[in-house]
């Protein structure tokens, strides 16, 4: 699964428990691969296939950077 937020959005810094940011809600994704414009996301078991017929295009995930400083200095508004 492809998300549109990357290095510029998130930061490549690991966290001491992997991976470059958390989805919120849901533990069974994780986040594995970034460039700078888009992040790719898995399932943590690699048994396991992606549903992609539960993420349609358009829909909204919330994702929570290992590293604040840098996704924050990209953005003019902040929903908390």
């Amino acid at each position: 699964l492809m998300l549109d937020a990357g290095a510029t959005a998130l930061t490549k810094d690991d966290a001491p428990q992997g991976g470059v940011c958390a989805i919120s809600g849901r533990p069974d994704l994780e986040c594995y691969k970034m460039s700078q414009e888009v992040i790719l996301v898995r399932p943590r078991d690699s048994t396991k296939k992606l549903d992609f017929a539960e993420f349609a295009l358009g829909s909204m995930l919330t994702l929570l950077p290992n590293h604040s400083c840098l996704a924050a200095a990209c953005f003019d508004k902040y929903y908390v």
